[in-house]
């Protein structure tokens, strides 16, 4: 874990792993929520979607059983497996491919939208996140939408320092060193992921360095919903 290849190593592995993989097929077939549905209100009607983290296919299907075309990608082979199957099976036409980010392998300007449910909080470093969302801005036509989902920590903590406090309790001084401010490990069947916690008002800041302007925000419990619009010239 001491350097960003092996932070992005620890969110594939744990991804892939047996009891994520159930988890994300007993969520395949839920749909999209209330909450996702009123953020995705702007979307066109039959656009072209980029679905980044697609897990199992849960957004993917539901938006191509509106009359989208999706494209599906994620860290993770055996999810996308999971989710290539479950197209198949309901005979919907789902492109869906295995892509480490923060480089996209599509052309400019080829997406209409882009769907990141929960996803965000992955890509360790801020400037690595700042590029990969200059990077779907590339890949977003004129005017785009980026539809954002992310879990906060605002009502638990005010300030990142009991992450900071818990992490040092329980690593070392060199793994300390790759954290930046809010980030940490979380651990479930012996697996640690890397995973970065947002203050809104940190999340929000980090949105609008890139090319994007915030439509419209609003907050479900722990998540805050975003739809942003691409401003890239």
């Amino acid at each position: 874990m001491a350097n960003l290849k092996n932070l992005f190593g620890t969110v594939k592995t744990n991804f892939n792993a047996p009891h994520e993989v159930s988890l994300r097929i007993e969520e395949q077939h839920e749909g999209l929520s209330e909450p996702e549905g009123r953020m995705l209100r702007f979307l066109p009607q039959k656009c072209c979607i980029l679905d980044i983290g697609c897990a199992t296919g849960r957004a993917s299907i539901a938006l191509t059983k509106e009359g989208h075309v999706v494209t599906g990608i994620d860290v993770a082979e055996q999810l996308i497996e999971k989710a290539q199957t479950a197209a198949e099976e309901q005979d919907l036409a789902i492109t869906y491919q295995v892509c480490d980010p923060v480089a996209l392998p599509f052309p400019n300007e080829v997406f209409d939208a882009v769907l990141m449910l929960k996803t965000y909080c992955y890509v360790p470093k801020r400037q690595n996140r700042v590029a990969w969302l200059n990077e779907i801005a590339r890949v977003l036509k004129p005017e785009g939408w980026l539809f954002l989902v992310q879990y906060i920590i605002d009502g638990i903590f005010d300030n990142y320092d009991p992450i900071h406090e818990e992490n040092q309790q329980r690593f070392p001084d060199d793994i300390l060193e790759t954290l930046e401010e809010g980030s940490s490990f979380s651990e479930r069947d012996d697996f640690v992921t890397f995973i970065r916690y947002f203050l809104e008002t940190d999340l929000r800041g980090e949105l609008v360095t890139a090319p994007f302007q915030i439509v419209d925000s609003f907050r479900e419990d722990t998540l805050w919903y975003y739809a942003l619009k691409s401003q890239l010239c």
